[in-house]
């Protein structure tokens, strides 16, 4: 679906579209959204209205409003959480040893609390796509107690071992190699191809819809703040910025800030592609039960430093970067077939149970980094997983996908009501 088609549908509009188009649903999104870049807003509502679960994946701040309603009877220890952890927050990052690694790479909405937090999202995140694809209640009950068992079995080696497991990536075989797009994992060279040209004899961005010019200002100011960086590394030459442009990706962040900047690097054949993206408090923080670890005194900080505790072996660079009066998250581009993909799995409900069972292990050890990061209980966590309190998760996940399928029917007849208007209620 392209950003018009829901205007241009040729399906009536049911008749209480209107009363739909200002429903508290529609005002609690758009007053979350307000700030952003209007147009990038409605691209997001645009690809919110594809499906239930492109609708979870861009509504984050719902899931922590429905929290108290769908959350399970025992929602377990607190522990640094991800925040956003759905399927397609995982993918393949180069770590500081230049190893690929598949990890959770998004830690925009870390916090601490609830270990269940994470697992619930996550878990009706599968429930969503599987319905997308028609697959039946069974098998997607089954899939979900898989990804349990795994956290489950992940956290209790990691309890005997004291060491946090990780999965290293050598030519992506397996269910990794189907979660990843075709050029996934691609050298620097691949990478620089396929997103820059040679213009007069100097490598420059290669603009497109995904990687739009910005204003010669903006471009200015972004370029001096990388080149900070670097002369405060003592890199000023590798940190030299060259070219800058916007950078659309995902769905929840759609209308923040975002650049890709091409910096020199260690030459012309070595020129490195980063990733700029405006820092925004946690919507996790709004519940009693979370709260924001100590880390720094700006957003920026609290998602790097989310990410060093929680990664195996985090990238480099990864960092706050002041733009202005805004701080940014800054580290090395990852590009979108990097990206675990569910649509890659549909119709295949074997490898669906083998990535949940990938993700419920990359989970498990996630919380634990996290949770010694911030000196949360590590038994507690531990027995709580161990326990019959786990298996909460699921009833809970099942409640909150049906009502994330409510909530996304009542946005699809407000926005095929209003389409572009949407952003002005």
């Amino acid at each position: 679906m392209n950003a018009g088609s829901a205007d241009e549908s040729s399906s009536p509009v049911p008749a209480n579209a209107e009363h739909a188009a200002d429903s508290t649903l529609v005002s609690q999104l758009v007053a979350f959204n307000a700030g952003r870049d209007a147009d990038l807003v409605q691209l997001k509502y645009a690809r919110m209205s594809e499906s239930a679960f492109a609708f979870f994946r861009g509504t984050d701040h719902l899931f922590v409003a429905g929290w108290p309603t769908f959350q399970p009877d025992d929602v377990g220890p607190p522990v640094l959480l991800c925040g956003d952890l759905h399927l397609e927050n995982f993918g393949a990052m180069r770590g500081n040893d230049g190893v690929f690694r598949f990890e959770i790479n998004d830690f925009d909405e870390a916090a601490i609390g609830p270990c269940s937090f994470d697992l619930v999202r996550c878990a009706a995140s599968v429930l969503l796509a599987a319905e997308e694809w028609q697959l039946s209640a069974i098998p997607a009950t089954r899939v979900l107690w898989a990804f349990l068992a795994s956290y489950r079995q992940a956290m209790a080696e990691t309890t005997s071992s004291h060491h946090a497991g990780e999965i290293a990536i050598s030519g992506a075989e397996g269910i990794v190699k189907k979660l990843l797009g075709p050029v996934a994992l691609s050298s620097q060279a691949e990478l620089l191809a396929k997103r820059t040209k040679i213009k007069d004899g100097k490598r420059r961005i290669d603009h497109d819809e995904k990687h739009p010019a910005i204003d010669d200002d903006l471009r200015a100011a972004v370029k001096q703040a990388v080149q900070d960086f670097g002369a405060a590394q003592h890199t000023v030459d590798y940190y030299h910025a060259l070219d800058v442009s916007g950078r659309l990706a995902g769905i929840g962040s759609l209308g923040l800030a975002r650049f890709m900047v091409l910096v020199a690097g260690s030459g012309p054949d070595d020129n490195r592609l980063l990733d700029v993206k405006l820092a925004q408090p946690s919507a996790l923080c709004q519940l009693p039960s979370a709260r924001r670890p100590d880390f720094g005194s700006h957003e920026a900080e609290r998602v790097v430093r989310a990410q060093i505790a929680m990664q195996a072996n985090p990238p480099h660079p990864l960092a706050a970067l002041p733009i202005g009066q805004q701080w940014y998250r800054l580290r090395e581009l990852i590009p979108e077939e990097n990206r675990a993909g569910l649509d890659r799995l549909a119709n295949k409900p074997e490898k669906l149970l083998s990535a949940v069972e990938l993700a419920g292990r990359i989970t498990a050890w996630s919380h634990w980094r996290g949770a010694t990061t911030v000196a949360a209980d590590t038994a507690a966590l531990s027995a709580w997983t161990a326990g019959p309190r786990l298996e909460g998760v699921v009833s809970a996940a099942i409640r909150c996908a049906a009502q994330t399928k409510q909530d996304y029917d009542e946005f699809r007849v407000a926005y095929d009501a209003k389409g572009s208007k949407l952003r002005h209620h």
